[in-house]
């Protein structure tokens, strides 16, 4: 388990994981049931696109930012 992933292969398969969470996101939020996206969100284009969508879709929405350096998220592991 765990083998090696082409990098093409995973952006493919994360890109449709993404898309599914956002369709179920959709359905979860007609039916009043709260969410919350964590999937990194590291780069501002990330967190614009995610923006627009929660936009479009007619979601409320807010971001937080954790501002950790690298070392300080892996001194707790």
């Amino acid at each position: 388990m765990g083998g090696h992933m082409e990098r093409e292969v995973f952006d493919a398969l994360l890109q449709i994981l993404q898309e599914l969470f956002k369709i179920w996101a959709i359905r979860l939020v007609e039916l009043g049931v709260p969410e919350t996206f964590d999937h990194g969100f590291g780069y501002k284009k990330e967190r614009v696109a995610m923006k627009g969508w929660a936009y479009h879709n007619g979601i409320d929405y807010e971001l937080y930012y954790l501002d950790f350096l690298f070392e300080e998220c892996c001194a707790s592991i």
